[in-house]
């Protein structure tokens, strides 16, 4: 089960409030996804040598996620594109100021 010190550690990291109505089931609820991460790093990962058929018909070898041969990823050409200017975006945003988005404080500044 999941320490007192360690909820109240993971509630402050959270910026939540303990006296919060609302979780006095949080500890319970951390401790289960707590178990379930567990669970999953019992797990084995590695997976076999599997055929991905492309496009064309042809057959390709691919390894995913294996540590005797690279993982084999379709990727695209990276070709340079214009990019919208500063007053385009700021056109785009609900606010700016200064030349930055302006958006409200969700964090109090207390430390």
């Amino acid at each position: 089960m999941i320490s007192q010190e360690e909820y109240d550690k993971l509630v402050f990291l959270a910026r939540l409030d303990p006296k919060d109505p609302v979780l006095s089931h949080a500890r319970e609820e951390f401790q289960t996804l707590i178990d379930y991460v567990n669970q999953l790093q019992e797990l084995d990962l590695r997976l076999e040598e599997q055929s991905t058929e492309k496009e064309n018909g042809n057959l390709e070898k691919s390894m995913r996620n294996t540590k005797e041969k690279p993982l084999y990823c379709k990727q695209r050409e990276d070709i340079p594109k214009k990019s919208l200017s500063n007053a385009q975006i700021a056109g785009l945003a609900p606010k700016w100021e200064a030349g930055h988005f302006a958006v409200p404080r969700i964090l109090s500044s207390e430390s």
